[in-house]
């Protein structure tokens, strides 16, 4: 456990140096709520706050993602290959497996609209050579791509924010989720 907090606090110093805290956790928050995940803030601000040496004692319970968030957060190199996308998923624990044959995503009304399956790979590189992944229009680019089987709309925001999209307009843009669901 020390560990994990010389890392978790080595972080947030990083992170705090880059953002401002109060907003990387209404990120960290709100980046799984909109997921339809229960989050509860006082586990995300008591680890946040703790690794940052606020607090004398961490939370009883664990967050899922919050130290893989602050590590991409401050890791300050966006994705350059398949790998490095991949990576991303497994450090926000998810599988880091493209999604496969037989798993297309069609939400209801939008039939088309996503990557099949098949052609995942190749339009992940297109889209990774294209680069400016700090905007609106290659974050909507990245989702409709859909490479994983879960975590998507995480790795996908956290790539905007590194790409340099200012965290605090993402957070507005996200606290509105229908506004922000519209985008796509």
């Amino acid at each position: 456990m020390r560990q994990a907090l010389k890392v978790a606090s080595s972080y947030l110093k990083r992170v705090s140096a880059k953002y401002d805290i109060d907003e990387v956790k209404k990120f960290i928050k709100q980046t799984h709520e909109i997921e339809g995940e229960d989050v509860d803030p006082e586990v995300v601000d008591g680890w946040v706050d703790f690794a940052m040496g606020d607090a004398s004692r961490p939370p009883k319970d664990k967050h899922k993602g919050v130290e893989g968030h602050l590590h991409l957060l401050t890791s300050g190199s966006l994705p350059s290959s398949l790998e490095d996308v991949m990576k991303m998923y497994k450090t926000i624990g998810e599988a880091g497996v493209l999604r496969g044959g037989g798993q297309e995503v069609h939400p209801k009304g939008k039939e088309g609209v996503y990557v099949h399956s098949d052609k995942i790979g190749d339009e992940l590189i297109k889209w990774i050579k294209k680069g400016k992944m700090g905007t609106i229009k290659s974050h909507v680019e990245f989702e409709k791509i859909h490479p994983g089987n879960d975590g998507n709309g995480r790795v996908g925001r956290l790539i905007l924010l590194m790409g340099g999209y200012p965290i605090k307009d993402l957070n507005n843009l996200i606290a509105k989720k229908s506004n922000y669901l519209k985008i796509f």
